[in-house]
């Protein structure tokens, strides 16, 4: 990390020191709030939502993945943007709709789905996107609007456990198989279709996606025309990633945009949808946490895997830096406080103190969704720096009670 450029990729910051956010100071954040806290710029959030619609020029629906981050106050700055979410439970339905965001606008996902959860959708009238068609049978009455999701037969992810398309994982279905659906669901009386992929997540490089939605966009058509139905609408999932460090390139999204729109165009479907989740709010997020003891090449902090579980799960790695003061130092590993020696953020080569607090960076996406209380270690509170630099709580820190608050 010795002499690394924090503006460019993480332009989240004011300038290269990566103390303030739209001028709000972050030790002042840290001791307001304590540590850990997760910041995110609101700022940063807009930029993003804004980056993506240029670059496909109006021509498709952005639908915010909720699993990314689930705060409604997060979901509200989306429904004020004009996105609608994709849901993959029916308790991220209903943060959807507790933040603003219409029925109409929410697309439900699920896998493995009890007949419970699939009703919750219709009842709500929700589109649901079948992730087989053993689940479409479930429904004793058949919506008037579905999709299914299609598994292309490749994939393509940054960690494997993140690449959710290909024949080894569960999700989706063949094209065959989806032709005998679709035409059961025509035969049942429904009258709207849509189609949707999902290969799988953090991908930056533009062309290697293009060419994974132009395969799809050809099965759909395939599809369509076997089935003898047309598509509404053609969701070409999530997935679109950011850099983690400065060694690893920003996607293109302007070139993205424009080649996917240009060659979606030559088919007759009707609208564009994807839904991305990460790019809007991975690299708009930070941790500020404390150092809380150094020891036989361990930094060890306040930032454990119960808030952070990326690392231990895929083995990804975040940036990390001391908040203000950069000087360099020899190679050491940050830990957290949790009795698992997988308890590893990441490595820096920064020279810190006890009682120092350091950033981790791009923590907006996947942080506190999959965050839990292992060890005892409540979660951190969460807060948004709005443009003109005030700070507003949008949550608090966990206490006692909450442990206690679902036992009986």
């Amino acid at each position: 990390m010795t002499g690394v450029d924090l503006m460019g990729i993480y332009d989240i910051f004011d300038d290269r020191s990566a103390s303030t956010i739209s001028g709000a100071p972050l030790d002042r954040i840290a001791e307001k709030y304590g540590t850990p806290v997760i910041v995110y710029s609101h700022a940063r959030i807009v930029a993003n939502i804004r980056r993506i619609k240029e670059a496909y020029q109006g021509h498709a629906k952005i639908l915010y993945s909720v699993k990314a981050n689930d705060n409604p106050r997060i979901l509200e700055i989306m429904h004020q943007e004009s996105l609608g979410s994709d849901a993959a439970s029916p308790m991220e339905i209903s943060i959807s709709v507790f933040s603003g965001i219409s029925a109409a606008d929410i697309l439900y996902s699920p896998n493995n789905a009890s007949a419970y959860d699939l009703e919750f959708a219709l009842d709500r009238g929700i589109t649901i996107n079948f992730n087989s068609f053993t689940q479409y049978r479930k429904l004793r009455e058949k919506p008037s609007r579905i999709s299914f999701r299609i598994n292309p037969g490749f994939g393509m992810g940054q960690f494997a456990g993140i690449t959710t398309g290909g024949t080894t994982t569960k999700f989706g279905i063949d094209p065959d198989t989806a032709i005998m659906a679709y035409g059961k669901a025509k035969d049942d009386g429904c009258g709207e279709f849509g189609i949707h992929m999902m290969i799988g997540s953090n991908n930056r490089d533009h062309r290697k996606i293009a060419e994974a939605y132009s395969s799809f966009f050809r099965i759909a058509e395939r599809i369509s025309r076997e089935a003898g139905v047309r598509f509404e609408f053609v969701d070409v999932g999530g997935g679109l990633g950011i850099p983690y460090s400065e060694n690893e390139e920003d996607l293109d999204i302007a070139s993205l945009g424009s080649s996917v729109v240009r060659d979606f165009s030559k088919y007759g479907f009707g609208e564009l949808v994807m839904e991305p989740g990460r790019y809007i709010i991975g690299d708009a997020g930070v941790i500020i946490g404390t150092v809380n003891d150094i020891h036989n090449g361990f930094v060890g902090t306040d930032i454990g895997m119960n808030l952070n579980i990326r690392p231990a799960l895929y083995g990804a790695r975040h940036t990390i830096v001391p908040l203000g003061r950069h000087e360099a130092g020899e190679r050491m590993t940050v830990t957290g406080q949790v009795c698992e020696d997988t308890d590893r953020i990441g490595e820096m080569e920064w020279r810190v103190r006890e009682g120092d607090r350091i950033l981790v960076l791009d923590s907006g996406s996947y942080v506190y969704s999959m965050s839990s209380r292992y060890n005892g270690r409540p979660r951190p509170a969460e807060v948004m720096i709005m443009e003109d630099g005030s700070d507003r709580l949008i949550r608090r820190r966990e206490d006692f009670s909450d442990f206690l608050a679902t036992v009986v």
